[in-house]
């Protein structure tokens, strides 16, 4: 109620106290994805790069039989957990020896190697469209688009994540998302809360603090703000309703 009151009388923006979707709504959702799981003619492919030591986030998406399918990579610089520089390097540890977190050599995001493992997915799946921030990314990018790949920028405004954001939760609910079950992403569900436009009420997810990434959500609703963009004439009929 209190939020609902200043957003809609003051005119001031809020974040929820609580995350924006439950984790066992979440859970329901997931389950392991393999390559023939995410066979389809095409994908779209949301892109979350990271600042020069943190996590990054590419997410692929598929949509078939009704349902939307997400399956998230994860990369870190291997000297982001050796040199203990983060609040998260336990977890980095745990998830990247279960083989959940991709490490890289060296302090730097390699991007070369991201690039790689795209182009590997590309081989069996094409990639259709690959949505990215265009802040921190312009190495990357000319390199993607060297290599033939149609990347497409997604500025990360409220208003270009609200609807995105908003049809992610229904299909959430409506149970017509399969998430690859990577405890990253449950991770980055449980860190999101929703920055609410007091005037439009347009939202898109934020993080109360540094170390509660959100990246893997970013990229996921970046691929499937982009999907939306070509449909977005009928969602119902996108969406198989």
């Amino acid at each position: 109620m209190e939020i609902s009151v200043r957003t809609k009388n003051f005119n001031s923006w809020v974040s929820t106290s609580n995350v924006w979707i439950p984790d066992y709504k979440v859970m329901e959702c997931m389950r392991s994805l393999t390559t023939e799981d995410m066979k389809a003619d095409w994908c779209y492919v949301g892109i979350d790069l990271s600042s020069v030591r943190d996590l990054t986030a590419i997410s692929y998406m598929v949509f078939k039989d009704g349902k939307y399918y997400f399956k998230t990579d994860y990369y870190l610089p291997e000297d982001t957990i050796t040199e203990g520089i983060s609040r998260n390097t336990y977890l980095y540890k745990q998830w990247a020896e279960k083989g959940w977190l991709k490490l890289t050599e060296g302090n730097t995001v390699d991007y070369s190697r991201i690039l790689e493992d795209i182009l590997r997915f590309n081989k069996d799946i094409p990639c259709y469209k690959l949505l990215y921030d265009q802040w921190n990314s312009s190495s990357f990018i000319i390199s993607a688009i060297e290599k033939g790949l149609n990347m497409v920028p997604f500025s990360q405004t409220i208003s270009n994540f609200n609807k995105p954001c908003k049809e992610c939760e229904r299909l959430i609910y409506q149970g017509d998302v399969i998430i690859d079950s990577n405890p990253i992403t449950r991770f980055c569900f449980n860190n999101v809360v929703l920055k609410i436009d007091p005037i439009n009420e347009n939202q898109k997810p934020t993080k109360a603090s540094k170390e509660n990434k959100i990246d893997g959500c970013i990229s996921m609703l970046e691929a499937l703000g982009g999907y939306l963009e070509d449909f977005s004439a009928d969602i119902s009929i996108v969406s198989g309703n």
